[in-house]
């Protein structure tokens, strides 16, 4: 007889080595990657924008948790664009992948004069329970994380959230339906199934968007189109107008502010 639970080990070591197998090199960090650098650059603002709409800045200090950070360029990305705006942040990037922690110091320490950022190789619900109680609001980001996770293990890390002492920005992005699921990924989601997921979890959604434009329809031409752009000098440009706010249905990517139910 079959065992699942073994038949879901092996699933789950199967997408585990897929995902380090990508941090034999700091990808994120590839500038040859044109349009893929833009559209995380645009993700990372639209995050921003999530993170100012919840925060109250007159009271100092903000603490960001990126969970899943990998190499650390969302990390650092994030922080950039949060100090632009005149907040003072310290973050903290965990992630499972001792290889990708590894490039998060080496490529993030250089930039990182003030110190802003550090990095744990390790479990986020530990480090989330080790974040200091020191009054500081909170944001956790789980960029392009949710669809790695076991239901279960995604409902562990949202009670830790929903218990901490002080109230918590969740921003999530997740990989919509309207692109198929890889081997690395458990699933995509729509706006329904996300929101049903974050609320299963004592989460209530505050905001969801959709973002970058390809409908389901359009899948095939436009992954064509971004290929052909992103080897060409200047020609990648003309994809920039596709990274930005759409509606969900539409939508690459779905991005999205929670926090506990009141």
């Amino acid at each position: 007889m079959n065992d699942p639970t073994a038949a879901g080990a092996r699933d789950y070591a199967s997408r585990q080595a897929i995902q380090a197998s990508q941090y034999a090199r700091p990808y994120h960090w590839d500038e040859a990657r044109r349009v893929e650098a833009v559209r995380y650059a645009r993700t990372t603002s639209l995050l921003a924008d999530l993170a100012t709409e919840a925060l109250d800045r007159s009271r100092g200090r903000i603490t960001v948790a990126d969970v899943g950070c990998g190499d650390g360029r969302g990390t650092w990305l994030l922080v950039e664009e949060l100090s632009r705006r005149a907040m003072d942040v310290r973050a903290v990037g965990v992630d499972v992948c001792a290889d990708a922690v590894r490039w998060a110091r080496e490529r993030v320490g250089p930039l990182d004069a003030h110190a802003r950022c550090r990095f744990v190789h390790g479990e986020a619900v530990d480090v989330l329970r080790e974040l200091p109680d020191d009054g500081a609001p909170r944001v956790v980001v789980l960029r392009e994380v949710m669809e790695h996770l076991e239901e279960e293990t995604f409902a562990l890390l949202a009670r830790v959230i929903v218990a901490a002492p002080e109230p918590t920005a969740l921003l999530v992005t997740v990989p919509s339906v309207n692109s198929p699921v890889s081997a690395k990924h458990l699933r995509h989601y729509s706006a329904e199934s996300l929101t049903r997921q974050l609320e299963s979890a004592g989460m209530a959604v505050e905001r969801l968007t959709g973002f970058g434009f390809r409908p389901r329809s359009l899948y095939g031409p436009l992954i064509t189109a971004k290929a052909i752009l992103n080897g060409v000098p200047l020609l990648w440009r003309t994809m920039n107008a596709t990274w930005r706010e759409v509606r969900p249905a539409w939508a690459i990517t779905l991005a999205a502010r929670a926090s506990r139910s009141r």
